[in-house]
């Protein structure tokens, strides 16, 4: 009966609030309130808000987890709903753009970038539908912006950075200073900014980008959460690469180590983005310096991000792990390092798609690998490879060769 759904469904959400963090606990409750839905008649009224409820329980146990089949069953819920559920406008546009969230989380965590279009396309009927002036305008906007970013950096799509952030930039505007996701939207553009500065190799955005970091840290009540951290460190690592300014790297530094040590940053996407980060600036302070303990240091670091990266977000610290491997191993005289430098940046190049922003920059760093073990081992083969990744390199019209 409807009331027994109820009461079932009332019980699963009970145990999803007393699970909080804990995995078995939120699929426990999970299980609960799938098999409350399956009690209600199909025309009860009830069914539909204990369905949206449901949904969100399985997305956030996605966001938890990062599982790709949690991501894929909450697209498939969303799209139930907007199929069947008696939504209004707003609503009904609210669903579509946790849908492109759906499918973003999907896209980064299985690699598969044909998702991307699809997340983008669904963004796009959410802010049309809802039209401006909705208490979600920025949130939709920020949606589309996103994912117009992340189809830039991976589907080489030429014309998504600039509507990305415009986009982003009239989401700022709508946020205001104070309103629903106004410091999402300032990470969100600063992000944009420093991605357009790796697109076009003009470090121009970067002061920019930093500035729109600092507004996000500091509309946080109380700490700032690990996101915007990541996002300012991440802005001013990039600006250091071209000021060498070392109060940009120090300052850095510290909001990585201080957002790694928020519990928020358990989540295995976000803490290896932040160890990523952070393994790059002690790799190139260590370079700088010749300070061998700060090498093992970002070596050690850059391993640990590897294993916590998602697949489309797992190059850039495979090829950064590859790299500061390859400098042990040059500074050490040890072909281990280097054989595995070789290992590492092949799998990064390996797992890049094609129409990869950062695909150009994996070729050249295999590449070098290549050049270095020629030059130690002779071996002619690994310098043919070489100089074939090189031409093919060349032969890219997109692409970030300087890193980041």
């Amino acid at each position: 009966t409807g009331f027994t759904a109820t009461v079932r469904f009332a019980l699963g959400a009970a145990l999803a609030q007393r699970a909080g963090a804990d995995g078995a606990g939120r699929r426990e409750a999970a299980d609960e309130m799938a098999r409350a839905l399956g009690m209600f008649r199909a025309d009860d009224p009830e069914r539909w808000e204990c369905h949206a409820e449901y949904t969100q329980a399985v997305m956030e146990q996605a966001d938890a987890t990062d599982d790709i089949a949690l991501f894929e069953e909450a697209v498939r819920l969303l799209r139930e709903e907007v199929r069947g559920a008696p939504l209004s406008r707003t609503e009904s546009a609210v669903r579509r753009s946790n849908i492109g969230f759906g499918l973003m989380g999907v896209a980064l965590r299985s690699g598969r970038t044909e998702t991307l279009a699809e997340a983008v396309a669904a963004h796009r009927e959410a802010v049309a539908l809802a039209g401006p002036g909705t208490p979600f305008t920025a949130h939709l906007l920020l949606g589309l912006g996103e994912s117009l970013m992340v189809l830039a950096e991976f589907g080489a799509d030429r014309a998504a950075p600039a509507e990305g952030i415009e986009v982003l930039r009239t989401a700022v505007a709508a946020s205001g200073t104070a309103t629903y996701s106004g410091a999402d939207c300032r990470t969100a553009l600063g992000d944009a900014l420093r991605n357009l500065a790796r697109l076009t190799a003009d470090p121009a955005p970067l002061e920019e980008s930093v500035r729109w970091h600092r507004e996000a840290v500091a509309m946080a009540a109380g700490p700032p959460p690990p996101t915007a951290l990541l996002g300012l460190a991440n802005a001013l690592g990039a600006l250091y690469q071209h000021t060498r300014d070392v109060a940009q790297s120090d300052e850095a530094v510290r909001h990585y180590e201080a957002a790694l040590a928020s519990p928020q940053a358990a989540r295995p996407g976000l803490r290896g983005s932040l160890l990523t980060g952070l393994g790059y600036l002690q790799w190139t302070r260590a370079m700088e310096s010749g300070d061998e303990t700060l090498m093992d240091r970002a070596v050690a670091t850059l391993r640990e991000a590897v294993a916590q990266l998602p697949a489309l977000r797992r190059g850039m610290g495979l090829t950064n792990l590859g790299s500061a491997l390859m400098n042990r191993g040059l500074a050490t005289g040890n072909r281990v390092w280097l054989a595995e430098a070789v290992t590492v940046l092949r799998r990064a190049l390996e797992g890049s798609p094609p129409t990869a922003m950062e695909r150009s920059l994996h070729l050249n760093n295999l590449a070098e690998s290549l050049r270095c073990w020629y030059e130690t081992v002779g071996d002619a083969a690994a310098a043919d490879e070489a100089a074939g990744l090189l031409r093919e390199a060349m032969a890219l019209g997109h692409g970030d060769r300087a890193g980041a």
